[in-house]
């Protein structure tokens, strides 16, 4: 099960619990819930606009890269090069 999945099921666990608070005539209760849960939908939507993002970035992977490239006649390997 996906991360922003578990949250979207939290998040309406605890507006259902909160709902259910103020029938009760819990306010105080029913506040506390019902901030957690929007604190919750919060964090869903960094995570879902992080994760649009982690798609975006490209760019030059340093890591990975194994090619060796020939820099004013001596053969260096970028990786070394940038870090």
């Amino acid at each position: 099960m996906d991360r922003i999945d578990r949250l979207k099921k939290r998040e309406a666990r605890l507006v259902y619990k909160g709902y259910k608070a103020v029938d009760e005539g819990r306010e105080r209760k029913a506040d506390r819930l019902l901030a957690r849960a929007a604190k919750v939908e919060n964090r869903i939507i960094k995570l879902s606009e992080k994760k649009k993002d982690k798609h975006k970035k490209g760019g030059f992977p340093i890591k990975n890269l194994t090619t060796k490239i020939k820099d004013n006649g001596k053969v260096t390997s970028m990786a070394k090069k940038r870090r």
